[in-house]
């Protein structure tokens, strides 16, 4: 039973102790209170707590919120009618010729005319509807919570598979452009490519194990994203310039969350070489207490329909990764710039 829980059931208590200790706050020293007449005093909000104790525990959540409305009313018309017809059988009956009170000598009976009889029939009828009433909006919040809080909980448990099914997708989509790479390699430079594999090794072990955390320091981050990009630039000739751009100052130990900027990186590298032209590709990732931000700008050579090479999911991987990590929390920019030669993105995080 959770903090919350417990004040609101002592809350009640204190309530309904009130209501009963009530009708004793108005015998004074000169007054007796008879055993009869306290029974009668407490008949009415004894009745009220049936009411409000059954509504509560009963029939609001295994009836009105099963949608069993007409059980619910019948249910609730036929118990408080019983109460009061038995609260007024009582009254008449067994205190037809007793007092409540004594007061210095005179009698104080119940009044005996009709009217009177109705209208504290009624009035009790009223005031046990009031407390089903009002049982019922009890009952009726706290099921809303419960509902809302599992409803939040699947969506999480939804966004977590999500977010784990979009990063299983990712390895392989990164691995097999990063073996494209060395394959390159194993022809024409056979010591970069065992430098390469070696650094494959290192980044692989980040992505089995680190990555599977939620969320990792962003200097951790960033150092996987430095030796991608010079696992990348081994392949690359001498017309394509590469040049990266940290500056997380005192953030390192801010958290973000494993491989979310890895997809934009690999993009700027599948569009922004050209194996005749010049080409660069520049990387810069900058962040404070206030936001994270990754961009990067590079001349721009699209691919031909029939390129299959990371099959164009890599922006969708993004934004679906930080649709699910970041709701509301970032913004994308992907522009062409240039007369179309150069292609930026810019990723912001905010509030990590």
């Amino acid at each position: 039973m959770d903090k919350k829980t417990k004040y609101g059931i002592g809350i009640l208590v204190v309530v309904w102790l009130g209501i009963f200790i009530f009708p004793a706050v108005f015998v004074g020293y000169h007054q007796t209170l008879t055993a009869k007449g306290f029974i009668a005093s407490i008949l009415t909000p004894l009745a009220l707590f049936i009411v409000f104790l059954t509504n509560l525990l009963w029939l609001t959540p295994y009836k009105l919120m099963k949608k069993y409305v007409l059980t619910y009313l019948g249910l609730n018309s036929a118990i408080i009618f019983a109460l009061a017809i038995g609260i007024h059988t009582y009254e008449s009956l067994a205190l037809a010729d007793c007092t409540l009170y004594e007061m210095s000598g005179k009698i104080f009976s119940f009044p005996d005319s009709n009217s009177q009889q109705i209208f504290y029939f009624l009035s009790d009828i009223f005031y046990m509807v009031l407390s089903a009433a009002i049982a019922t909006a009890i009952a009726l919040s706290v099921g809303w919570v419960k509902i809302k809080d599992r409803k939040q909980q699947a969506e999480q448990e939804k966004a977590d598979m999500e977010k784990q099914f979009i990063r299983y997708e990712m390895h392989p989509h990164f691995l097999l452009n990063t073996l494209n790479n060395i394959y390159s390699l194993t022809t024409s430079d056979t010591p970069k490519a065992q430098d390469a594999i070696f650094k494959l090794s290192n980044l692989l072990r980040y992505m089995l194990y680190d990555s599977k955390q939620p969320t990792i320091d962003l200097q951790q981050e960033v150092n996987f994203i430095k030796s991608y990009i010079d696992l990348m630039s081994l392949r690359l000739s001498r017309n394509v310039e590469v040049t990266q751009s940290i500056n997380i100052n005192n953030a390192e130990r801010r958290q973000v969350v494993p491989l979310i900027f890895i997809s934009t990186i690999e993009n700027a590298f599948k569009h922004g070489v050209s194996p005749t032209e010049d080409s660069y590709i520049h990387i810069s990732i900058a962040a404070d207490d206030k936001q994270i931000c990754c961009m990067t700008e590079n001349s721009y050579f699209p691919k031909n329909k029939d390129d299959k090479s990371g099959h164009g999911i890599g922006r969708q991987q993004t934004e679906n990764m930080l649709k699910l990590s970041y709701p509301d929390k970032y913004k994308t920019e992907y522009s062409l710039a240039d007369n179309n030669k150069k292609f930026i993105t810019k990723i912001i995080i905010y509030d990590t």
